[in-house]
């Protein structure tokens, strides 16, 4: 586990060296948090969740609420 995180790590740094972060794929693996802290990022946990769109609560009648920090 620990080599498939540094070879994730080494992506980040190489995507970093080009101008982008593969925020979506860290975020998919549940290591966002860790990889971005490490590249000097402000990530916080709130940053793994993506607002729901409010049509989206008006249909559910009350039964979805929407992610904290949004």
């Amino acid at each position: 586990m620990k080599k498939a995180v540094v070879f994730i790590f080494l992506i980040a740094l190489t995507c970093v060296s080009f101008g982008q972060l593969p925020n979506y794929d860290l975020k998919r693996w549940g290591i966002a948090k860790q990889v971005l802290t490490a590249l000097g990022k402000n990530f916080q946990d709130r940053h793994n969740l993506y607002p729901i769109p409010q049509g989206e609560i008006d249909k559910s009648g009350g039964s979805i609420t929407q992610n904290p920090g949004y």
